[in-house]
């Protein structure tokens, strides 16, 4: 489980409680030098600047224990988003079926996170209790061998009486982490629809719901706290019955029959003490083991959810603008299939709609085209090639997308932009905005093109957000374009400007267009209708509208 994401910083983590093993050995070091001077009678200078230099040299190696932690640490956080963000990406689409953004949100950077705590400060320190109190016992032996012996057979109770509460830490360090990560999803999907919340005044039966979740999280916390407060006890516990009855009963007899000095007494009370600590240290910082592995499991889930078998050819010649479908099946789960058995081929250059009922499979048909769905039947071949054969980053020249919602990210105009060509110049940006009608706004912004957009480009209008969309589908210039009627949603005056756009984007292109109303298929070439699934109807739009009852239905927007 944890060789992705931890194991190759193994190496780090050794370092880190190596100079954590050196420290305890530097204050094993101080202890000594106190038994001697006892025994003598006095501190020399000599026995003095010994102690001096090993508490600077236990300074040193505490410092360098916790800069080693927090290196490993920020390492496996910043291995951790790279490995979740790039296999969610892979895994694509199909996230959305059963995972929770909000979910997905707190696995992914709170969860690493854990995960990274874990690695940087946990695991040295435990590494470091283990090894470092069966040093001192040793010690303990060189100067009195029953005493030593006897501190040495006491010290094993502390893993056991831990062992015994693994699995209790685990499952409420796991329940933890499930109550935080419902109540992240709970705020995220409050934020994503405050505007209806507030439409329809919810606001308190969300706010119910969120204080639920926060008393849910607040008990799981308290859990997670009385058992390490339950682990406090057993090692304090174990600690008195090893250094006051155990050892000290041992000593005492020692001392009574000669068999120890004064100064050596004093020296196995303090090692005795100082083999215990680190436990003492350990559980006060249990929390993060058991939530970082709790973490850890949730992170391996993320990471092992299978992906798509994605294939490798990069033909050297450039994709066309031709489709072909042979047999695609594909369904949601066990439901009944979106697309049942779909056969179509398109040529280059053709203008083609699809139209149907809802849930007769348009956005699913799109879905497949895009590469965002991989049906479980069939093959898929665009731009002349089986999509199945080819690399992904072949296929996104083939193909391209405008939808109804475009989405902006909270970035620069100019990279927004650039997402549908990464090399794209600045002038290759003006003219493609050029081209879709939004240039003068762009140029209007405070800083042009370099202006920071809101969230989701929120400070945009609508129609002004979907022609920076055509103008990046015209920048990635593919031979194919998929429209989910993009002016679905807009003014009369913003709807003819994005139609012009979209009829210069698609000029010479062949356009697979999810159509709603009959006013945008005027200009196609074709008419595919589907009904649950199935192609039922195919031809020319007048052949259609005169056998498709629906085609004969769709009304079309400002159409008198």
């Amino acid at each position: 489980m944890t060789s992705d994401l931890i194991r190759p910083f193994t190496p780090g983590v050794l370092w880190s409680t190596t100079w954590s093993l050196l420290a305890a050995l530097a204050e094993v070091g101080v202890v000594l030098v106190i038994g001697r001077s006892i025994d003598t009678g006095s501190v020399s200078p000599n026995a003095l600047g010994v102690m001096v230099a090993l508490f600077v040299a236990r300074a040193l190696c505490r410092a360098l224990t916790e800069r080693l932690g927090d290196h490993v640490a920020s390492r496996v956080r910043v291995r951790g988003v790279t490995l979740v963000s790039r296999h969610l990406m892979a895994v694509g689409a199909p996230l959305s079926d059963d995972q929770r953004t909000g979910d997905l949100v707190s696995r992914s950077v709170p969860g690493v996170d854990a995960v990274a705590k874990m690695a940087g400060t946990f695991l040295p320190m435990a590494g470091s209790a283990l090894v470092a109190s069966i040093l001192i016992a040793l010690v303990a032996m060189i100067v009195d061998i029953w005493t030593g012996l006897a501190l040495l057979l006491g010290l094993p109770l502390i893993p056991v009486a831990l062992r015994i509460l693994e699995t209790r830490f685990r499952t409420t360090a796991g329940e933890l982490r499930s109550a935080s990560n419902r109540l992240t999803a709970q705020f995220l999907d409050t934020f994503q629809g405050l505007t209806t919340i507030r439409m329809f005044d919810r606001g308190a039966d969300r706010g119910a719901v969120l204080a639920a979740d926060s008393e849910d999280l607040r008990m799981k916390t308290m859990d997670l706290l009385r058992v390490n407060q339950r682990a406090l006890i057993i090692v304090d516990l174990v600690q008195a019955a090893v250094s006051t009855l155990l050892v000290v009963g041992v000593l005492w007899y020692r001392i009574d029959s000669g068999s120890v000095t004064p100064g050596e007494a004093v020296v196995l009370s303090l090692l005795a003490w100082l083999a215990v600590a680190p436990y003492v240290r350990l559980v006060q910082s249990i929390y993060l083991g058991a939530l970082g592995l709790a973490a850890l499991a949730q992170v391996n889930e993320l990471l092992t959810m299978p992906t798509a078998h994605a294939g490798t050819a990069r033909p050297t010649d450039p994709p066309d603008g031709s489709i072909r479908l042979d047999g695609v099946t594909f369904h949601y789960g066990d439901a009944i299939p979106a697309l049942d058995d779909v056969s179509l081929s398109i040529e280059t250059g053709r203008r083609v709609a699809i139209i149907g009922e809802s849930g007769s499979g348009k956005s699913t048909l799109a879905a497949v085209l895009l590469g965002l769905r991989i049906p479980q039947q069939g093959t898929v071949a665009i731009g002349g090639r089986d999509r199945a054969e080819v690399s992904p980053s072949w296929h996104t020249r083939a193909i391209t997308y405008v939808g109804q919602d475009t989405h902006l990210f909270s970035m620069s105009v100019a990279d927004n932009l650039r997402i549908g060509r990464p090399e794209a110049t600045a002038g290759d940006l003006i003219e493609a905005c050029r081209t879709a009608e939004i240039h003068d706004v762009i140029a209007a912004l405070p800083r042009g093109y370099e202006t920071v957009l809101g969230e989701r480009g929120t400070s945009l209008s609508a129609g002004e957000a979907q022609r920076i969309g055509i103008a990046r589908a015209l920048l990635a210039d593919t031979p194919i374009v998929v429209a989910d009627e993009a002016t679905s949603g807009l003014d009369l005056h913003t709807e003819r400007r994005v139609t012009r756009a979209m009829e210069r984007v698609t000029r010479g292109r062949t356009l697979v267009l999810i159509a709603h109303r009959r006013s945008t298929i005027v200009d196609v070439d074709r008419v595919i209708v589907l009904a649950r699934g199935r192609v039922v109807d195919d031809g020319s739009p007048i052949e259609v509208m005169s056998r498709s009852p629906l085609l004969a239905a769709m009304t079309g927007r400002h159409q008198r």
